[in-house]
């Protein structure tokens, strides 16, 4: 039986039923470009796309490129401002500044994101994990795994997470996430005023500053490419 659709996101069963790398053995995944179709879409077809489509646009790897990714559609918070060419780039962790570590909450898709403000005035976003379907005790230590394999000589972690995190019970644990943070070890704390909307803008804003700044060291706003998602599709 054949199945060609456009490409899902990995979230949906049909990735996790013919994953990429072709581990099923009774399963192979092919995909193809919309340039494997031009002599049937015509060049005309294919620029039209390109336009709608430039490099950067989430949705240029479906439609174009053919893999997997979001099909969302809608206005983006730094559309305009985030240019995956300049900003999505590999960097070292710096040795000497402070490894911030944000952590969302919630059984759907606990996560946590791993970043640097740099000395020198730049912000590096150096990688993040996020789980499915997870409750905070299974993925806190899987986390915590993929901290010390991809950041292994830190000097100092300053953890945060989402307030809802002090709240007791409500991820399927006996106690709040931040009490199951601290049993592996994180000291996690959290500000109670953070998902104001002001708040949240105030953030949004200085990202975005970020972005449309340069630093000693190239772009002032950085996102190394690096992401897992668990379990392993």
């Amino acid at each position: 039986m054949l199945l060609t659709p456009n490409p899902p996101h990995h979230d949906h069963w049909l990735a996790k039923e013919f994953p990429e790398d072709n581990a099923h053995a009774d399963h192979r995944y092919i995909r193809t470009t919309v340039y494997d179709n031009r002599a049937v879409l015509g060049e005309a077809y294919i620029q039209a796309l390109e336009a709608a489509y430039p490099a950067g646009s989430v949705l240029r790897r479906p439609f174009i490129e053919g893999l997997r990714g979001l099909s969302v559609v809608g206005d983006p918070v730094y559309g305009g401002y985030f240019q995956r060419l300049l900003h999505a780039r590999p960097v070292e962790l710096h040795p000497a500044a402070p490894l911030l570590e944000g952590r969302d909450f919630g059984h759907g898709h606990p996560c946590v994101v791993w970043a640097q403000f740099l000395p020198q005035g730049a912000l590096h976003v150096l990688g993040g994990v996020m789980g499915v379907s997870m409750f905070i005790e299974d993925f806190c230590p899987i986390a915590l795994q993929y901290r010390a394999q991809w950041f292994p000589r830190l000097l100092e972690v300053t953890s945060t997470g989402d307030p809802a995190g002090q709240s007791f019970s409500p991820h399927g644990v006996a106690t709040s996430a931040i009490d199951v943070l601290k049993k592996h070890g994180v000291q996690a704390q959290t500000m109670p005023t953070a998902n104001r909307v002001d708040r949240r803008d105030a953030a949004i804003q200085s990202i975005a500053g970020y972005m449309r700044r340069l630093a000693g060291t190239g772009p002032a706003f950085t996102v190394v490419p690096t992401a897992q998602e668990w379990p392993l599709l």
